[in-house]
């Protein structure tokens, strides 16, 4: 369970609702069990819970304003201004034509909510301004996370859906910065990353060592975090 609790994303859910914390809780607990042993129960009741999960979410949905201001008409114009007379039309098609400029606005909602920073540095270098920024899991196990990662694009491609889906909901809502719904996956993924780490370590023979090494760091980055948020 260390991959669902030992974070404080779960506790700060939990102080925005409980229902959700719990809906969350259930989404994450029913997905690694669904790794784990693939029975059906657990998809069914994964699938449901995260489908009740994205119907919460978009109950504060708004659609984010895909009006051209000012300032993009600006370097639009600029970026027109590059191309040559030939092949203005084509630069039209690429950089002025409104569905290239509202697919653009989309992509950089994804891309935003792509940065790793957001989920294990408290957006750490480049916060955002207005958002309550918080290490919302520990950075010890980004490298725990990156190789869940690998596993579920690898083998696991199922749990992408997991992040898709918010992903894009999360991108198009103006009231988000990071959707919660986006906490299944990141648990799921790191449950992979462990479960992959311990196959390799069993390898070893000082594992029990490299274990101790992980906790001590483990508890060591905690203890930093939560007093990050008391002080």
């Amino acid at each position: 369970m260390l991959s669902i609790f030992g974070n404080i994303w779960v506790y700060k859910i939990s102080q925005e609702s409980l229902v959700y914390f719990v809906i969350c809780a259930t989404a994450a607990v029913a997905f690694i069990f669904y790794l784990s042993k693939n029975s059906k129960l657990s998809s069914y009741l994964a699938l449901a819970s995260f489908t009740v999960l994205i119907v919460l979410g978009l109950f504060g949905f708004e659609l984010r304003d895909f009006t051209i201001t000012n300032d993009e008409i600006r370097v639009r114009d600029e970026r027109l201004s590059i191309y040559p007379t030939n092949l203005l039309q084509i630069g039209y098609y690429l950089d002025a034509k409104p569905e290239v400029l509202v697919a653009r606005k989309v992509l950089n909602g994804v891309v935003k909510q792509l940065d790793p920073n957001i989920y294990f540095f408290a957006g750490h270098p480049r916060e955002r301004i207005g958002v309550d920024e918080f290490e919302k899991i520990p950075y010890i196990l980004l490298p725990v996370f990156l190789l869940g990662l690998y596993q579920a694009i690898k083998n696991k491609k199922v749990i992408l859906v997991l992040f898709v889906i918010p992903l894009l909901i999360n991108s198009l809502n103006t009231n988000s910065s990071v959707n919660s719904s986006l906490f299944p996956f990141f648990v799921s993924t790191i449950y992979l990353g462990l479960v992959q780490s311990i196959k390799v370590l069993k390898k070893y023979k000082f594992k029990i060592y490299i274990y101790a090494l992980f906790i001590f760091f483990y508890l060591l980055t905690m203890l930093q975090i939560i007093s990050y948020e008391i002080y």
